[in-house]
């Protein structure tokens, strides 16, 4: 238990590192890739949404219409 709980479980208190990723000075290095990786799964995110705005503009269109005119599944309900 030992073991697993200082090489291999994560602490939250510890910016979700192991104790030994700590104490063999680790941190900084996981913590910096950890960011690069963020921050490119972002860009990505972004260049994705993007490419499917220009690939889909009619769909796009129609559905911030319906977000501009609010729903549309209860108009016939009455209060």
């Amino acid at each position: 238990f030992v073991s697993y709980y200082n090489h291999n479980r994560y602490h939250e208190s510890i910016d979700n590192l192991t104790p030994a990723d700590v104490y063999y000075g680790r941190r900084e290095a996981i913590l910096t890739l950890r960011k690069r990786i963020k921050l490119s799964t972002i860009a990505l995110g972004e260049k994705t949404i993007m490419i499917d705005t220009i690939k889909q503009p009619d769909e796009l269109n129609h559905l911030l219409n319906q977000a501009a005119n609010g729903p549309t599944i209860f108009d016939d309900i009455q209060p």
